[in-house]
């Protein structure tokens, strides 16, 4: 996914584009010192390889685990059949390799794989050629040579797959044959010259010296090949910003800075928040789900204006009610308006759903503590007859029907009457509180 910023007017949304691939455009020309320093790097890696296999099979592991036991006419540890079918087999571990390094180009790009599969090559070298010359000549140490290159040898076959996906990367279609083409030249040339002028090498010197070239020549790949991680496309790839859920975000067309204040918990008229959600219903996108927040972060200022604003809130919930079930009256196709309404409500995040009801009751509980309802905790019988009474039971379905939606409708517009009878109350009561105490009065007994 990429997201592309929205250039309307003030609008900070953002245009989220799902592509279907993540494979760019192929060049329209081709990057010569581009294309010589994945070769050059290649054959580099071809000749340290080298060392790894067939150099630390054969001769080092068959002369330490068989010759040099068969010239002293002992047992050797590595039988020839043993020595066959390693030989063998460690073509068959390209596979794993196969099979995982998509994954691998997929997380660290063509270039972060050819480099570890460099550096990995001559690690795997050094511990091999340390067992054999090293260690004591044991059917223990043989076991752990055979295990130590059969695990280590898929990892280094990641930077030989990775140079084919890295040319395709930098080549127009039309060179893209010339490209591949010059690569496997460029191996076959290495392979029928390196173990030539290894073998020379081994004959001056030793074998131990040729496999140390080769550890030697893996790791000035690896330095060739570090540039290739700084190139768009071969590198590790970019961290992309991933898009946020519809109801995380505003959608285009909508005020940015008016959705980011329900998402924050902050008081926004519920007129307006419903004016975003039907437009919402209409595209059949995700709603916005209001957050609670910490009552701590409330002061007392904060919970009078909550007031005032939950009155105007219940005046706008009971109209809309009214307005709904009139329009029920008028003949609308009541199971569609269920369906459109269940779909909604369907596509809320259950996550966001859990952590609004959780904010939520703990709103209601730090409310309780800081208002005088010390001893909820010791009667809770009554507290949840007074949590009852207060939000009596509109419905227990856990949908609309066409059978249940204007009866819900027609139960909640009866339990927002009384919110607003009860702030209409509290407000003229504590208006007759104020014009006492002005007069100097005595303060009213309230039954």
């Amino acid at each position: 996914m990429e997201a592309v910023e929205s250039n309307q007017t003030g609008d900070q949304a953002a245009v989220w584009v799902e592509n279907e691939t993540n494979e760019k455009a192929p060049p329209e020309t081709l990057d010569n010192c581009l294309l010589w320093n994945i070769i050059f790097g290649a054959f580099a890696d071809n000749v340290g390889t080298s060392g790894l296999n067939p150099m630390c099979l054969s001769p080092l592991a068959f002369i330490q685990y068989y010759r040099n036991f068969w010239v002293l006419g002992l047992t050797p540890v590595m039988s020839l059949n043993a020595y066959k079918w390693i030989s063998t087999l460690i073509a068959i571990m390209i596979i794993p390799s196969a099979v995982v390094s998509p994954q691998v180009f997929k997380k660290m790009g063509a270039a972060g794989a050819c480099v570890s599969g460099n550096i990995v090559t001559a690690a795997v070298t050094v511990v091999l050629l340390y067992v054999a010359t090293a260690a004591p000549a044991t059917s223990g140490w043989f076991g752990a040579f055979v295990a130590i290159l059969y695990t280590g040898f898929p990892v280094t076959v990641f930077s030989q797959l990775s140079t084919g996906p890295m040319l395709d990367a930098i080549s127009p279609a039309s060179k893209r044959g010339y490209t591949q083409g010059l690569n496997t030249s460029a191996l076959n040339f290495g392979q029928a010259l390196t173990p030539w002028l290894l073998g020379l090498l081994a004959d001056a010197t030793s074998t131990s010296v040729a496999i140390w070239t080769c550890v030697g020549v893996s790791l000035f790949a690896a330095v060739v090949n570090v540039p290739l991680l700084f190139r768009d496309g071969l590198g590790p790839p970019k961290k992309v910003k991933q898009m946020p859920a519809e109801g995380h975000r505003g959608l285009v067309g909508e005020d940015d800075e008016l959705v980011e204040k329900v998402l924050r918990g902050e008081y926004v008229p519920v007129s307006m928040v419903d004016k975003l959600n039907e437009e919402r219903i209409k595209l059949g996108k995700q709603l916005l789900v209001q957050r609670y927040g910490q009552y701590s972060d409330n002061t007392t200022s904060d919970l009078e204006k909550l007031r005032q604003n939950a009155k105007s809130d219940f005046k706008h919930l009971l109209k809309r009610k009214e307005l709904f079930v009139g329009d029920l009256n008028k003949g609308e196709a009541r199971a569609a308006v269920c369906e459109r309404i269940n779909a909604a409500m369907n596509r809320l995040d259950e996550n966001d759903i859990t952590e609004v009801n959780q904010e939520l009751g703990v709103w209601f509980t730090d409310y309780l503590k800081d208002n005088g309802y010390r001893d909820v905790h010791m009667s809770a019988t009554a507290t949840k007859q007074m949590i009852m009474s207060a939000f009596p039971s509109i419905t227990q379905e856990k949908e609309f029907t066409p059978e249940n939606i204007e009866a819900t409708l027609l139960d909640s517009q009866r339990v927002y009457r009384k919110f607003v009878c009860l702030e209409d109350q509290e407000e003229l009561y504590t208006k007759s509180v104020r014009q006492l105490i002005a007069s100097k009065g005595s303060r009213p007994i309230v039954y």
